[in-house]
């Protein structure tokens, strides 16, 4: 729900071809949340540069600026307690 908001929000902006670069941290399940990501930016005709590995944050807020990116998206877990 979370990425088809923010291509909602991109589409109306009308910066779909700018694309968005997507990364990913080292915990269980994020290369497959960062591919879901993708497909669903995808899906709604936006560009999306994953990263092929797990990549720390300064390296996407770099990708933005080098290949001009409207958005970017890192996957991480919560810093609060499971409920």
């Amino acid at each position: 729900k979370a990425t088809q908001g923010l291509a909602n929000y991109i589409a109306r902006e009308g910066a779909s071809a700018k694309g968005v670069a997507v990364a990913y941290d080292s915990r269980r399940m994020s290369p497959e949340f960062a591919r879901e990501t993708a497909l669903c930016l995808a899906a709604n005709g936006i560009k999306a540069y994953i990263f092929p590995s797990l990549r720390p944050t300064p390296m996407l807020s770099f990708a933005l600026r080098e290949l001009g990116c409207t958005a970017g998206v890192v996957v991480t877990a919560s810093h609060n307690p499971p409920e």
